[in-house]
Order: structure tokens, then C-alpha cells, then sequence
């Protein structure tokens, strides 16, 4: 078969944020596995990136944190050569972080050329008028602890002209210096040191979000994060706030730069969140979309713009040709939650006749445990395929006959199988490997593709689809 590997995964599991390793407490879901008959462990919470984690190791971490600075207008800060504020007052903002005088201060207003460039009939007062209250400021007071070249500040000032503008100017205070300190006293100041951060876009990025956790966004992130069971890295597991920034970095490179570039309900603009699958960490991530970048309810991630999503694969055995399978629904571990397959109606137009394969099928959790055509759970020991679900080789399905078609009308192809109500009938998600579902495919000529989806707990299926 000639397919690419990387196109075949419909939710390669890549990246994942983290937070602290809190109990999960979900009554939802302990309903669900009290009906199942299971013990409820009341500690369930693990790293989701590590080594060992097929689809989700240190390498697919490195990939997933790598900033993504997309932004719709990129409006780049520039030093104002005729701040407001008096020098002494800059100079006593900068006493604390410097640890003493400053060497410079600089406070900063829109670069009016930028301003010209992307909102030509403006001026600076404008643009700002037209801000949203997240994207006005106000600027933050740059402290220049010691001494650096001007090549090292004019990186310094890419970075931060890069960042999201509700967190560049979420903090009071950048300070500049090589001088570390426990957690870089990062409260109410963001701290760049430049032996280590200059050209790390993603190091300042995570010192900036330090500063957003505060107090009160700590507490409503803690309730949550509650309903996860995992998070992103294992230094998070007893760390709250770092828990809080690896969501938000993970919010900003898988879900929010994606979705702006490629707009609503284009399959790339949720790609990159399918193929890190971070269901077990859903809320954590709901959550930052509104304590980080102020999303309403509507805007961040929801049921309704991460489905339907789709995936490709070939048309028959040695075909370069692909079509379009689709998930329709978010599947979630509930009584009644479903997996809808979907093969489109212009697809169906124009490759349905021929497409003779997958010949056969089935669906299996990471657990190994196959999914049966009752919708109940089945382990590896059943040997008669005949119990196994398989949604079957896709083809054109046509209505009845009638006046205003009298040839048959084309339909969509459309397979779903729901999670019985009985004691098995819902796939457990409590672990990594309960994560995701792989649908195994067989084709003509003896060889193998694999899709695999994530799964979502009970909870995420609840309530308005957005």
C-alpha cells in the first residue's frame, strides 16, 4: 500500500498538558464505573508525555511546546522615545526586580508603521480604540538590570513582540537580568535572563504565564483540573502552577494559533489538538482558554468546532488515490456515547464505486479490549470475529426510486455503534491507554492501517456543545 504514515493517524497522540496530580473527583465518571462494577481508585492522576507512552514521548513533548506566535494582527511594541512617567518614577518600578539601580528603562507604544502596514486607513489612536480590552495593555515597565548588546535586546524585543498580547501585557514589570533567584521571583514581574532565554521564544513565553497565576485564577483552575486524569509532565504532578502553564502553552501551539490560521471548521485548524490527544486533560485546557486568553465559553475548546473531524486513507489496496473518513460526534466513556464514522457524499461521488477495501475490521482501546457489535466490551480471548464491531468497507448507498430521482438518489455512508447500557458497555478511561481507540483495518492485499481517535471522559459530553 502507498499511504504516508503520518497521514493515517486520525489522533496520533502527541502532547499534553499537565497539572498538579490532584484526586480526580468526576461524579460522572464514578458513577459510570460504579455501574460497571469497578473499584474507584480516588488517585488516578499520572504524567501524560514521558518515554513509554507510544504516542505521547519526549519527543512528541519537545514538538508540541515549540511556540506557535500566530497572531491576526501582529502589532509590534516599540520603545516610546517620550514616556509619560518621569525617569524617578520608572527608576523606583525597577529598583525590586534589578536588585538595585537600573542600567536602562524603557517603556513602550505601537510601532505606527506596523499600525500603517495592517490597518492602512489608521492611525495609532485608532488601532487602539478598535483593541479589545485583553488586547490594550497597559505596557509593561522593561527594566534593563546589566548591561547586553544591542543584537541580544533586539531578540529580546522579537520574543516579546511574538507573544499573545494578553500575556505580554498581563505583567507590570520585565526585568532583564542574569541574576537567578528560586523561581525567578517571577510574582508580579516577568524575569528574562539572557544566558539562557535569548532566543528561546518558549522559555519567556512560560515566564510570562507565570505571572498570570494569580490567587483567584489558581482556585478556579483547581476546580478544573479536578475533573482531568492526567497532566502534561511529571514536574507537574505536584505543582499547580506549572500544571497551569504547560496547559496554556499547549492551548496556544495546538489550539489557538491553529485555529486562528486556518479558521472555523477547517480540518487543519484542529489537527494539531487531535493528533496530541489531550482528552485527559480537557478541562484543564477549557480552563486556560478563558483564565490566559479570555475566550468566552463559545470560543474555546468545545464538542462543536474540534467534530466532525476527518482523516484520510486509500481508496483500495496499492492506491494513490485517498478519500475522506469523518467522527462526527466526540466520543466519550458513557452509556450511550457513541464512535459515528462518516464517509462524505462527494466522496462517496467520486471514489464510492470503487473503493473495495478495508475488507475487514475492528475497533480496540489501548487497553486491548475490542469493542462489540452490541456496543458492549470484549476482550482478546474472543476469537469469533463475527462479536467484533466493524463499520465495514464504506460505498454509495442510494435511496428508493422516485419522481424527482427516478434513478436512486445518492446518500452518506454512515456507521454508528453506541455504548450499551449494561455493566460492559462502556470502555474504561482511566489510564494512558484508555485514551484513545485505534479502528484496525484490513485491505485486500494482506496489509494493515490503523486510525486512531481520542476518547473523552463522560463529563465532556455533557451540556451544550460548545
Amino acid at each position: 500500500m502507498l499511504w504516508s504514515s503520518g497521514a493515517l493517524v486520525l489522533a496520533l497522540v502527541g502532547t499534553a498538558a499537565a497539572g498538579p496530580v490532584l484526586p480526580s473527583r468526576v461524579a460522572d465518571e464514578h458513577l459510570e464505573r460504579a455501574r460497571r462494577g469497578e473499584e474507584i481508585n480516588p488517585s488516578r492522576t499520572w504524567a501524560l508525555f514521558q518515554d513509554g507512552h507510544i504516542l505521547n514521548t519526549e519527543a512528541h513533548w519537545k514538538n508540541a511546546i515549540k511556540f506557535d506566535s500566530f497572531e491576526p494582527t501582529p502589532i509590534d511594541w516599540m520603545r516610546d522615545p517620550k514616556p509619560e512617567t518621569k525617569r524617578e518614577e520608572l527608576e523606583k518600578r525597577c529598583q525590586e526586580p534589578c536588585q538595585g539601580n537600573p542600567v536602562d528603562i524603557a517603556t513602550f507604544i505601537f510601532d505606527e508603521e506596523k499600525v500603517k502596514t495592517y490597518k492602512q486607513d489608521k492611525t495609532v489612536d485608532d488601532y487602539i480604540k478598535d483593541l479589545e480590552p485583553r488586547q490594550k495593555g497597559p505596557f509593561p515597565t522593561l527594566c534593563l538590570c546589566e548591561k547586553i548588546s544591542d543584537d541580544d535586546f533586539s531578540k529580546i524585543m522579537k520574543t516579546l513582540n511574538e507573544l499573545p498580547d494578553v500575556v505580554r501585557t498581563g505583567t507590570p514589570i520585565i526585568a532583564i537580568r542574569n541574576v537567578e533567584t528560586p523561581n525567578n521571583d517571577s510574582k508580579n514581574k516577568v524575569v528574562i535572563v539572557p544566558k539562557r532565554m535569548i532566543g528561546d521564544t518558549s522559555a519567556i513565553f512560560q515566564e510570562a504565564l507565570a505571572v498570570l497565576f494569580t490567587p483567584e485564577v489558581k482556585e478556579k483552575f483547581e476546580k478544573e483540573i479536578a475533573k482531568d486524569i492526567c497532566v502534561a509532565r511529571k514536574d507537574a504532578l505536584d505543582d499547580t502552577k506549572k500544571a497551569f502553564i504547560y496547559a496554556a502553552v499547549l492551548y496556544q501551539s495546538l489550539w489557538r494559533a491553529p485555529f486562528m490560521r486556518h479558521g472555523i471548521k477547517h480540518p487543519n485548524g484542529t489537527r494539531a489538538f487531535h493528533n496530541a490527544n489531550l482528552s485527559c486533560m480537557y478541562f484543564q485546557l477549557r480552563a486556560v482558554g478563558d483564565l490566559v486568553y479570555k475566550e468566552g465559553t463559545a470560543d474555546r475548546i468545545n464538542r462543536s468546532y474540534l467534530y466532525p473531524h476527518e482523516e484520510t486513507v486509500e481508496v483500495h489496496a496499492v492506491s494513490e488515490q485517498t478519500t475522506v473518513f469523518r467522527l462526527t460526534e466526540m466520543p466519550c466513556a458513557v452509556h450511550g456515547g457513541k464512535i459515528s464514522i462518516e464517509h462524505g457524499l462527494s466522496d462517496c461521488k467520486q471514489y464510492g464505486r470503487k473503493m473495495t477495501d478495508p475488507e475487514v475490521g475492528k475497533l480496540i482501546t489501548g487497553n486491548g479490549e475490542l469493542l462489540s457489535k452490541k456496543g458492549t466490551i470484549i476482550t482478546p480471548d474472543d476469537k469469533n470475529k463475527k462479536n467484533y464491531y466493524n463499520p465495514g468497507r464504506p460505498k454509495c448507498e442510494f435511496t428508493t426510486h422516485g419522481n424527482a430521482f427516478p434513478d436512486g438518489r445518492e446518500v452518506t455512508w454512515a456507521k454508528t455503534l453506541k455504548f450499551d447500557k449494561s455493566k460492559n458497555g462502556v470502555p474504561r478511561f482511566d489510564n494512558y491507554s484508555s485514551t484513545f481507540i485505534t479502528w484496525e483495518m484490513e485491505w485486500s492485499d494482506g496489509a494493515k492501517q490503523s486510525i486512531r481517535f481520542s476518547l473523552y471522559p463522560a463529563a465532556a459530553c455533557e451540556g451544550p456543545a460548545s
